[in-house]
């Protein structure tokens, strides 16, 4: 990538000449990669797809891709694969909220009171203190679980509900700093609620288009799907794909896929390389990377420090270097991204299986970031690593395999004796109301019982008596799904742990 007029997105200027990588640092570290992957990828339920960008100051993007984008369709990965990159996306969230915020559109110091008079939050919530800068540095002292749970798992909640399940079901947390969905699901209700335009639109307008990220979608609808990588979960013998997530569930939190292609250029925009546009400020990067917790975070591994989280980013040192970074998670999807802003240099890191890719991820960045600055023992960190991964994929396959079948084998389940027809699995047939999930559709598919809870589906498999088992992936544990009956009828059914009432036929 080639720098535009200078962004002075850097938090150090006078030596940073000095401390950028050379190339040949550049290429032994990309040597490095590849050889670590290669090897990585071998291992038995670990990878199914994989895909390493690195993006520096005066060199071209390095992308390496491995393995299957979709591994029932035997279809590779490419640089050009859309991959889900979970919560990642509150980095560019967080990058529109600074923008907004100096264009006076949604200033970061309104009050949820403000947002919306009249709400009256759980004590000792005060909604007229909460602001949305403390919303999206995870500093408001609350969260909510119900909204949590049902954009990323069931529906997309209506900017218009909002208060209601604010005031119905947020919870006070303890101290000061706690990471969660939840702010930023709030401030995207907030944006909608004072400008008519959901965070989507916002998004595709104000950040997609004038940093050129033409590969960087909001809805899993608009990827071609050839392109769309799948999550993936191993059965102990093969890999089980795992549907992308559907529109419905995209959300302000954890809501974007994007190619290697258009993360390189992320990293670079992050670093001040971007090419071409300069739409949006340098403030406005500047200030979505301020710490906003006062130093109240501790967190990290493998030699990554954080002490503080600004508008979707934590803020860390590594080897005395600034380190900048979110990852990403969800079913059958692990993902990273940093970069060091002294070296002008940056990478993703993105897995399409939740095969420990997760804790790969972490140690991953540890060896790249230690090649890259220099270190000596960047090989010896990288062999490490991944005999360190073989080990631990290893037990998370056992451990996964014996889950499920205590699971499966637990005396609450009696033995799964019953075998109801489908006359008998009728009277469960119908929908089931929660004011705070909504309609839960019961539904009889021939000989089989199905329950749908907006995007969510799952089959239900008969137990015992009003008893019934469902699980999200084969490689996952059962569930109860119980029914309750009133007078010989049955009257509710508790789901994912809610109980639901059946409504009025």
């Amino acid at each position: 990538m080639r720098p535009v007029a200078l962004l002075a997105l850097l938090f150090f200027t006078a030596s940073a000449a000095e401390a950028r990588p050379a190339a040949r640092s550049l290429q032994e570290t990309e040597r490095l990669i590849a050889r670590s992957v290669d090897e990585l990828v071998k291992v038995p339920g670990g990878i199914a797809g994989y895909s390493v960008v690195i993006a520096a100051e005066g060199s071209p993007d390095f992308i390496l891709t491995r393995g299957v984008a979709n591994a029932a369709a035997d279809s590779p990965v490419t640089p050009d694969t859309a991959f889900y990159i979970a919560s990642q996306t509150k980095s560019y969230t967080g990058l529109l909220a600074s923008r907004l915020d100096r264009e006076g559109v949604l200033r970061l110091d309104t009050t949820l009171a403000q947002v919306w008079p009249g709400l009256r939050m759980p004590a000792p919530i005060d909604a007229g203190r909460v602001t949305l800068r403390q919303l999206l540095s995870h500093s408001s002292g609350f969260e909510n679980p119900v909204l949590e749970e049902r954009t990323a798992y069931t529906d997309e909640v209506p900017a218009d509900a909002y208060p209601r399940l604010l005031e119905a079901a947020s919870e006070p947390t303890k101290g000061g700093f706690h990471y969660s969905n939840t702010g930023y699901l709030i401030y995207s209700a907030a944006l909608k609620a004072r400008t008519g335009r959901d965070w989507k639109s916002w998004l595709a307008s104000d950040v997609f288009a004038p940093l050129g990220l033409n590969e960087t979608y909001s809805r899993s609808s608009l990827v071609p799907p050839g392109r769309l990588a799948w999550g993936h979960q191993w059965d102990g013998s093969e890999w089980v794909p795992v549907e992308p997530k559907p529109d419905a569930i995209m959300h302000a939190a954890g809501g974007l896929f994007a190619t290697p292609h258009d993360l390189a250029k992320w990293i670079g925009w992050q670093l001040g390389l971007g090419a071409g546009q300069a739409a949006i400020q340098a403030a406005d990067f500047k200030a979505s990377r301020v710490d906003l917790t006062n130093h109240a975070v501790d967190e990290g591994d493998f030699g990554i420090k954080c002490n503080g989280y600004s508008l979707g980013w934590w803020l860390c040192t590594f080897e005395g270097a600034q380190f900048i970074y979110h990852g990403g998670t969800y079913t059958g999807v692990r993902t990273h991204l940093f970069f060091l802003p002294a070296q002008k240099v940056g990478g993703a890191l993105l897995a399409n299986s939740d095969g420990m890719t997760g804790n790969l991820g972490q140690a991953f960045m540890a060896v790249i970031a230690s090649s890259l600055l220099g270190k000596p023992d960047a090989a010896a960190r990288a062999q490490q690593m991944i005999a360190t991964y073989r080990d631990n994929v290893a037990k998370q396959v056992a451990n996964r395999l014996k889950g499920s079948a205590e699971s499966a084998a637990d005396p609450k389940w009696h033995g799964w004796t019953w075998k109801p027809d489908a006359s008998e699995l009728a009277r469960y047939e119908g929908v089931y109301h929660s004011d705070l999930y909504g309609d839960l559709e019961v539904r009889l598919n021939g000989s089989r019982l199905t329950a749908a809870l907006g995007v969510m589906r799952r089959e239900l498999r008969p137990a015992a008596e009003d008893l019934f088992g469902a699980r999200a992936t084969p490689v996952e544990e059962w569930e109860p799904v119980r029914f309750s009956q009133t007078a010989g009828h049955v009257a509710g059914v508790e789901f994912t742990g809610e109980s639901f009432a059946r409504a009025a036929r």
